[in-house]
C-alpha cells in the first residue's frame, strides 16, 4: 500500500483545503477533538442556565450554583473556540461562502429569539449578536484582507492580534487598556451608542449570547495566524482523533450549536413532567 502524501506534498498540488480535505488522513482530527470538548461544556454551560434560571420554567437551585461556578470558565472555553474557529478558517478556501452561511444562520437565530420566543414567555433567550455573528463577520473580513494578512510573519501576526484582543477587551467599560500601562478613554457618545452593539459599545440589552467584534474578533485572527503552520505539517498523533463521539461533535459543530437548546429544552420539560424536575 502506498504511503499517504506529506501536507508538504499537498501543499504542491495546492489542494484548497486541508481542514476540508475528504481522505480522512489529512484532517487534523485532534483539532475535532478539542472543538468537541469546548462544544460539551458549552451545552453543560447553558442546560445549568436553564435548568437554574429563576425566571424560567425549571428552577432548579442546583443547577444555579453550578452554573455559577462554571462562570468563570466560560470566557476560556469560548476564547479557546474562537482561537480554533481562526485556526480553521487559514486552512479553509471557503471563508466567503462561510461567512455568508453564518450570517445568514445567525439571522434566523436573532429573529427567532427576539421576535418569536416572548410569545411563549421565554425572551430571556434573545440573541442579538452572538458567536455566529461574530464568526461570519470575522470570517468575512478574513476572507477580504486574506491576501494581506497572510504575508504577516505568524510570530508577529499572532502577537499582533493577541495584544489588540487584550487591548480592546475593555471596550464595553468605555476604555481601551493594556494591563495598568497604556489606556485610552473613549468619547461617551460612542460609548453609549446603540448602533454600535455589534462592535461592543451601547447600553446593556438583555443577550442569551453575546460575542462582539471588539474584542474577539482580534481573537479569531491570532487563530488565523497560528493555522500558517499547518502548511509545515504537524506530529502523526495530531491527525488522528482519540474520543470520535467527542470529535464528531466538533466536526459538526454548527448543527450541534443550533440544536442543543432546544433539544436541551425538550428534554429538560419531559424530565419535569414525568420526575417533577424542578420542584427543588
Amino acid at each position: 500500500m502506498a504511503e499517504p502524501e506529506s501536507i508538504r506534498d499537498l501543499e504542491k498540488k495546492k489542494l484548497d483545503s486541508y481542514w476540508e480535505a475528504k481522505d480522512p488522513p489529512y484532517r487534523i482530527k485532534l483539532l475535532d477533538d478539542v472543538r468537541g470538548w469546548c462544544l460539551v461544556l458549552m451545552m453543560a454551560y447553558h442546560g445549568a442556565y436553564l435548568l437554574g434560571l429563576a425566571e424560567g420554567r425549571f428552577h432548579w437551585v442546583y443547577a444555579w450554583q453550578f452554573y455559577g461556578m462554571a462562570s468563570s470558565l466560560q470566557p476560556l472555553v469560548a476564547a479557546l473556540f474562537i482561537l480554533i474557529s481562526g485556526f480553521c478558517a487559514h486552512l479553509s478556501a471557503n471563508n466567503g461562502k462561510r461567512a455568508l452561511q453564518l450570517g445568514l444562520t445567525a439571522a434566523v437565530i436573532s429573529l427567532f429569539t427576539i421576535v418569536v420566543l416572548p410569545q411563549f414567555g421565554i425572551g430571556y433567550m434573545a440573541v442579538r449578536f452572538g458567536i455566529l455573528h461574530m464568526l461570519a463577520c470575522a470570517k468575512l473580513l478574513y476572507h477580504l484582507l486574506r491576501k494581506v494578512l497572510d504575508k504577516i510573519p505568524v510570530l508577529i501576526g499572532f502577537t499582533l492580534f493577541l495584544g489588540l484582543f487584550l487591548f480592546t477587551f475593555t471596550a464595553k467599560e468605555g476604555y481601551f487598556a493594556l494591563f495598568d500601562l497604556f489606556r485610552v478613554n473613549l468619547p461617551d457618545k460612542l460609548v453609549q451608542s446603540r448602533w454600535l452593539y455589534f462592535l461592543g459599545f451601547g447600553p446593556d440589552l438583555a443577550s442569551f449570547d453575546y460575542f462582539p467584534l471588539l474584542p474577539y474578533v482580534f481573537l479569531f485572527l491570532s487563530g488565523a495566524c497560528m493555522g500558517k503552520y499547518a502548511k509545515k505539517g504537524f506530529p502523526k498523533f495530531c491527525y488522528e482523533s482519540y474520543m470520535r463521539p467527542i470529535g464528531y461533535l466538533g466536526k459538526h459543530s454548527l448543527i450541534v450549536y443550533l440544536l442543543h437548546i432546544p433539544v436541551l429544552y425538550g428534554l429538560f420539560t419531559l424530565l419535569q413532567t414525568f420526575t417533577g424536575l424542578g420542584s427543588v
